[in-house]
This record gives structure tokens, C-alpha cells and sequence, in this order.
């Protein structure tokens, strides 16, 4: 499986996206998704491609609003080890 990051992009002053929340709870496992940013960014662990993740969350055309995915492959910075434990353990590692 990779990893992607999933982030709402704001249309307005208010950047929580309830569509796409709705969207990644309803086509993602919750074992497969960590949200990190309440309403605006997630982990996902998806088997495909960025593009097919998109069509499946239904982000193609703006379905969900304004998003953006990328695909992890190393992070590095200072946050909570729920994120790399969580990336740890989608990687296999112990």
C-alpha cells in the first residue's frame, strides 16, 4: 500500500471541508486514514495511484471541494508520534 496525504484547500476563511471528511469516512477504512488536522488533513493508506484515490473519495472535478494528494514516502519534522507510529505501522515496521 503507499501512503498519500490528503489536504482541503480553503474556498473560504473556514479551510475545514466537511465534504471531503465525509467522503474519506464513508471510502476509507478507518484503519486505513488518520486524520492529523481536523477537517483539513489526513494520512491515507491507499492500494493505487493518487489519481484513483482521487476518483474514489470522489475528489475528480471538485466533488468534494477543493483538495489536494500527495504521496508520502519520508517525513521528517517535530508533531505527535501518532503520525509516524501510525505510517510505522502501514509500512510494516515494529
Amino acid at each position: 500500500m503507499s501512503l498519500y496525504l490528503v489536504i482541503s484547500l480553503p474556498e473560504n476563511s473556514n479551510p475545514a471541508n466537511q465534504k471531503l471528511a465525509d467522503s474519506l469516512s464513508k471510502n476509507i477504512a478507518d484503519s486505513d486514514r488518520l486524520e492529523i488536522s481536523p477537517g483539513i488533513a489526513w494520512m491515507v493508506s491507499f492500494n493505487g495511484q493518487a489519481s484513483e484515490l482521487s476518483k474514489k473519495i470522489n475528489a475528480n472535478g471538485g466533488g468534494v471541494g477543493r483538495c489536494f494528494i500527495a504521496l508520502l514516502s519520508d517525513i521528517s519534522g517535530y508533531g505527535p508520534t501518532e503520525i509516524s507510529e501510525w505510517m510505522a505501522s502501514k509500512n510494516g515496521e515494529k
